[in-house]
């Protein structure tokens, strides 16, 4: 009796563990699906009620959330968008961004928005160039308008990649904000550092308005004397 209850137990565990490592066939599938056109054995995967709970499991393993943001994302398992905007720190991925675009709707793409600004916001160091420089790219991809407060201690930050990626979504969104506040931030990174701002900045300059690169005459004159060459070939 006792060899029958611990073989039933194992078999019990059988189910779970095999379903846990099919979620990367899965995606798998998925990504060599025709758009839209599941075959009917996926589909049937896709819609299986034990699919949610295992994709809920996994989002909370580092092993398995890769596998499971892909079949989010590309089935569009919206019931889980909670799960994704709620991933720790420690298991955040370049995928949860697109995936919380993918699962973007005009109903839900608020609550998308205030988590990528609190992700901003937080000053916790932990994972904070993905943190931040994902959520610039979420952001950007939603066409959301952070406000300039938001983004001004990014643009001071000592943490290059995320203050050249909080300037070019800036620059992606400039005629957006007003011209007391665009202005003086464009002059700053045209003579800022590192150089790759600068080089960020004049190519920004040259899709404005003549009126408005007349503005900048000062910090053009500097670009022609600058240190780096890179920098020097690209000024106008």
């Amino acid at each position: 009796m006792k060899r029958f209850k611990t073989y039933l137990g194992l078999t019990l565990l059988i189910p779970s563990l095999t379903y846990a490592g099919n979620l990367s066939s899965i995606c798998t599938e998925l990504q060599n699906s025709p758009q839209g056109k599941p075959s009917k054995s996926l589909d049937q995967k896709l819609n299986d009620k034990a699919l949610l709970g295992q994709l809920r499991n996994a989002l909370k393993s580092s092993a398995e959330i890769r596998d499971a943001l892909c079949i989010v994302s590309s089935a569009k398992k919206s019931e889980l968008l909670e799960d994704v905007l709620h991933i720790p720190y420690e298991n955040l991925k370049p995928e949860v961004f697109s995936t919380l675009y993918a699962l973007r709707t005009d109903q839900n793409q608020s609550a998308i928005e205030t988590q990528a600004f609190n992700w901003i916001k937080d000053p916790s160091s932990e994972g904070i160039t993905l943190r931040v420089v994902g959520s610039l790219n979420l952001l950007a991809m939603l066409k959301s308008i952070a406000k300039i407060d938001l983004l001004s201690p990014l643009f001071s930050s000592q943490n290059t990649d995320i203050k050249i990626r909080a300037y070019e979504y800036f620059f992606h969104h400039y005629s957006d904000y007003s011209k007391k506040d665009r202005q003086p931030l464009l002059k700053t990174a045209l003579t800022g550092q590192p150089y790759q701002l600068r080089i960020a900045a004049i190519e920004h300059y040259r899709t404005l308005s003549e009126d408005e690169k007349n503005i900048f005459r000062a910090e053009l004159v500097q670009c022609k004397k600058d240190p780096i060459v890179e920098v020097r070939e690209e000024c106008p």
